[in-house]
């Protein structure tokens, strides 16, 4: 049996802050944000073959202007396919609060989706991992290679990523080390059998005024940005 507990926390002041929809635009980003992960581990739970972990996650995770408050929990499994390489499968519960988004409602009721700040739902995700560090805590020496995915397929917002995660840890000295790491991610659009739809969200008064003239445009939105690639 094994318990990891883990996290960090900090203080932010977010600049030039948007104003989300309705009486939840009251609950500013600014202040104390982090992340925390709780997981027990139960190794050969299941002939040997299967690890059975129970996991809660909370993440907070900065954007210019905003911020998005995450909390995760549910079981998984791990099965070993070689000497430092896993296969893992969670599902999770989740459940999501933005926070000073900008007030994209318009667009948002065009498209039928979510108009609060809140949303919720099941998420489920695999990885497989090359694991040749030192510690899988606070490793000093060796690398990581990870590829992981996620769909998820009921709730308010639905999603397919996948992420590639690469680390690499090198001792400077008994008791210094430097650490890279490197990490890509690709969200698909994937489309129903009403296929897939976009909205555009400018400023009154923008020259981008249809699709046409859109390519390559920055949108001039407040805070974070979108430049049109399609």
């Amino acid at each position: 049996h094994h318990l990891i507990v883990e996290g960090h926390v900090g203080y932010g002041v977010l600049i030039d802050k948007g104003s989300g929809p309705g009486p939840e635009s009251d609950q500013t980003a600014d202040g104390v944000y982090g992340s925390a992960l709780v997981q027990y581990h139960k190794p050969g739970w299941l002939h040997r073959i299967l690890d059975l972990r129970l996991t809660g996650r909370w993440r907070d995770v900065l954007y210019p202007g905003s911020m998005l408050r995450e909390v995760v929990a549910g079981p998984g499994v791990r099965t070993t396919l070689a000497k430092n390489v896993f296969f893992d499968v969670d599902a999770f519960y989740r459940f999501g609060r933005q926070l000073d988004m900008p007030d994209l409602t318009g667009g948002a009721m065009a498209l039928d989706l979510p108009t609060g700040n809140d949303s919720q739902g099941g998420v489920l995700e695999a990885s497989i991992i090359a694991d040749q560090r030192n510690d899988r805590v606070e490793p000093t020496a060796g690398w990581l290679l990870a590829l992981r995915g996620s769909v998820a397929p009921v709730g308010d917002h639905r999603w397919l990523q996948l992420v590639g995660d690469v680390r690499a840890f090198r001792p400077l000295s008994a008791k210094w080390s430097i650490g890279v790491r490197g990490s890509a991610g690709l969200v698909p659009v994937v489309g129903s059998t009403q296929g897939a739809r976009a909205v555009l969200v400018v400023p009154e008064g923008s020259a981008i005024a249809d699709w046409a003239r859109s390519k390559g445009q920055r949108l001039g939105l407040p805070g974070q940005d979108s430049v049109v690639t399609y």
